[in-house]
Order: structure tokens, then C-alpha cells, then sequence
């Protein structure tokens, strides 16, 4: 596991090694008095880091964390992550949304098409932002559009599809009472059966 601190230069400490922890300052740095430098801790299975540098970096206030582990992160920073996580999403739904509708838009040309891509992929914030401001309010309009452009589609196609196999059930039945009363012969129904089943 490796931790960064910002540390003091302490007098005469160039490496302190206590159970298989290392603190090695940045190699090749030569320091005034009073200077910082960045040092990088590795710390192993039993490492010690001595009392004497752990108070000298408090009381400095100079430490500064750049990769926590697990059970030293606190809750506001689980939740500040959280929250970053969730923004990231959002902008990214947003973005492939105005994606999405600049290229399904009938009324946008294709130069039109074309200049706002690049807009927004040139210029995100901005172009996603514009975008919203002069077409967001059509965006809604057009997506119940093509909503109700499936939903007949898809009504149409159940639609034809019951009334097809419901005919060819009546045409049997048809079929069948003829062939009972006997107004055709077996010969005849199986002839007829085999036209409408195909």
C-alpha cells in the first residue's frame, strides 16, 4: 500500500526502515533549510512508521493524503465520491440523449446534423448547454413522437397478426361445416385445409 505525504525536511533523515517500511524522500533533491519535498511511504505487512515522524508531520499540519486505504476513509468522502459518480452518470445520459436526438431530429439537415455533432463534441458543456437552451424544448416532442410511432407500429402488427391466424381458424371452421353437412367431400376439405394453411 503506498501513501504520499508532503513532509518537512527532518534533519539527517534520509531513509528509516523499522519492519519492512521504507520512507525514502524524492532521490536527487537537494533541499534549502525549512524546504518540502514529496516523499512516498510503502508500507508492507507489519510496518512501523516511528511516533517521532508521524508527530512531526501532525504538528506541521503538512500531511496531505493522496491515496487513502479502506479503513481510513472517512464518510464525507464516500459520499462526496458517490455524488461525483452520479454527476458523471447524469452527464453522460445527457450527452448521448442530445446525441441521440440530434441525429433522429426530421427537421435538422444534414449540414445541420453535422454542425451540431461537432458543436458538442468539440465543445461539450457549452454545446450540450446550448443545445438544451435552443432545442431542448422539441427534444420531449419528438421522443413521445416516436414513441407513438412504435406503439402503432407495434399495435398494427398484433393487430395483423391475430386477424390472420382468426381468419384462417374461421376458414377452417367454414371448412368443416361444409364438409359435415355435407356440401363438399373429405377429398375437397383436405384440398381447401392445405390452401389455407400454407
Amino acid at each position: 500500500m503506498r501513501h504520499a505525504f508532503k513532509v518537512p525536511r527532518i534533519g539527517g533523515l534520509d531513509r528509516e526502515r523499522r519492519g519492512g517500511g521504507y520512507l525514502i524522500p524524492s532521490p536527487g533533491v537537494t533541499l534549502a533549510p525549512g524546504a518540502t519535498t514529496i516523499v512516498v511511504l510503502v508500507l508492507t505487512a507489519g510496518s512501523y512508521v516511528s511516533p517521532a515522524l508521524s508527530g512531526a508531520l501532525r504538528a506541521k499540519g503538512e500531511a496531505m493524503l493522496l491515496a487513502a486505504s479502506s479503513y481510513s476513509y472517512p464518510l464525507l468522502g464516500a459520499f462526496w465520491t458517490i455524488f461525483e459518480i452520479f454527476l458523471w452518470v447524469m452527464w453522460f445520459w445527457i450527452l448521448i440523449t442530445v446525441f441521440i436526438d440530434i441525429f433522429r431530429s426530421p427537421d435538422l439537415s444534414g449540414w445541420g446534423k453535422a454542425l451540431w455533432f461537432l458543436f458538442v463534441l468539440i465543445i461539450p458543456l457549452i454545446g450540450v448547454l446550448v443545445y438544451l437552451i435552443a432545442r431542448g424544448g422539441k427534444m420531449h416532442e419528438r421522443a413521445v413522437q416516436q414513441a407513438q410511432r412504435q406503439d402503432e407500429q407495434f399495435r398494427s402488427y398484433v393487430q395483423e397478426a391475430a386477424s390472420s391466424s382468426a381468419s384462417s381458424a374461421d376458414q377452417l371452421a367454414k371448412l368443416a361445416d361444409l364438409r359435415d353437412r355435407g356440401v363438399i367431400t373429405a377429398e375437397e376439405f383436405e384440398r381447401g385445409k392445405a390452401k389455407i394453411l400454407a
